[in-house]
């Protein structure tokens, strides 16, 4: 890995009266898609997560330094 992976990222501030709630429909509902199996294996190695593989789904799950959770596929 000696070229950085590149990710665009865009950023919505939503405040929520029950934010662990919130937190778990976002992690459900939403995620970030790359490119390939092979990025989505990068960035977990990167994340430390535990990578979910099957036939037609490659992921995971993980939260940010503020426990804000968060997935990549």
């Amino acid at each position: 890995m000696d070229e950085p992976l590149k990710i665009r990222l865009n950023h919505v501030n939503v405040p929520a009266l029950r934010p662990h709630w919130l937190a778990d429909w976002y992690a459900e509902n939403f995620g970030f898609r790359c490119a390939s199996r092979s990025l989505v294996k990068e960035w977990a190695v990167r994340f430390e997560a535990s990578l979910v593989e099957e036939e037609s789904y490659c992921g995971f799950k993980t939260e940010d330094p503020k426990e804000n959770m968060f997935g990549v596929f």
